[in-house]
């Protein structure tokens, strides 16, 4: 149970890690429609 836990949180950890990089590296103004796909899918990520 706890090493699942663990796992879990770190997964979670990880996925909004590599968002924040994507987001500072990725995003200009061009592309700020696609901010709001990306906060849907890590909800949706982070419900699971």
């Amino acid at each position: 149970m706890l090493a699942g836990a663990l796992f879990s949180i770190l997964l979670k950890g990880v996925t909004l890690y590599f968002l924040v990089i994507l987001l500072l590296l990725g995003f200009g103004p061009d592309d700020m429609w696609k901010q709001p796909v990306i906060i849907v899918i890590v909800r949706k990520r982070l419900k699971k």
